[in-house]
C-alpha cells in the first residue's frame, strides 16, 4: 500500500546483496530503482538510511541508478545516514556525476499538501534521467495487462 516492491522488502531485511542483484537482473530498468515509496525514500535512500553497504554499491553502480532523486523533504541519499562508508561509496558513485543544486525552502516541506511541491519545476543543473514516455508507455502496458487479467478472472 505504500509503494514498496519486492527490493524494498529486500532491503528491509538485511544486507541482502545477492538477492537485490537477481531482483534487478530480473527487472532491469530505470522505473524500478527511481520507485519513491509513500515517504519519499528510493531504494538508495533506503539502503544508505539502513547503512546496507553492500546494496548501496549494488545500487550506486547500477546505471539506471539517478544519485539525485531527493525525498520529499529535499535530502539526497547519503545525506539519510551518518554512517562514513556509505557516504564514502555514494560520493565515489557521484564521480563525473554532478549534484543538483539544493531544493530551495518550499521544497523542503515533508507535507504532502503542499501543492507547491506539484507546482512549481525543480531547479537543477542536470536533467533528470528519468523518461516520462518510457514511464507512460509501461503504465500503459501495466493497465493493458491488468485489464486482460481482470477479464480472464471474470471469464473463469
Amino acid at each position: 500500500m505504500d509503494g514498496s516492491t519486492a527490493l524494498y522488502t529486500c532491503l528491509l531485511k538485511g544486507d541482502n546483496f545477492r538477492l537485490m542483484e537477481l531482483l534487478l537482473k530480473k527487472d532491469p530498468n530505470d522505473m524500478t530503482v527511481h520507485i519513491q515509496i509513500s515517504s519519499g525514500l528510493t531504494l538508495l535512500h533506503l539502503a544508505c538510511q539502513l547503512e546496507r553497504r553492500k546494496c548501496t554499491e549494488i545500487l550506486v553502480n547500477c546505471p539506471e541508478t539517478d544519485l539525485n532523486i531527493p525525498t520529499l523533504d529535499g535530502k539526497l541519499a547519503e545525506e539519510m545516514t551518518n554512517n562514513k562508508n556509505v557516504i564514502k561509496i555514494v560520493q565515489r558513485g557521484r564521480r563525473g556525476h554532478p549534484v543538483r543544486s539544493k531544493p530551495s525552502s518550499m521544497y523542503c516541506s515533508s507535507s504532502l499538501t503542499n501543492a507547491s511541491i506539484y507546482t512549481q519545476p525543480f531547479q537543477s543543473e542536470a536533467q533528470s534521467t528519468i523518461n516520462l514516455e518510457k514511464v507512460h508507455s509501461r503504465f500503459e502496458a501495466m493497465k493493458l495487462n491488468l485489464h486482460k487479467h481482470s477479464n480472464q478472472e471474470h471469464t473463469s
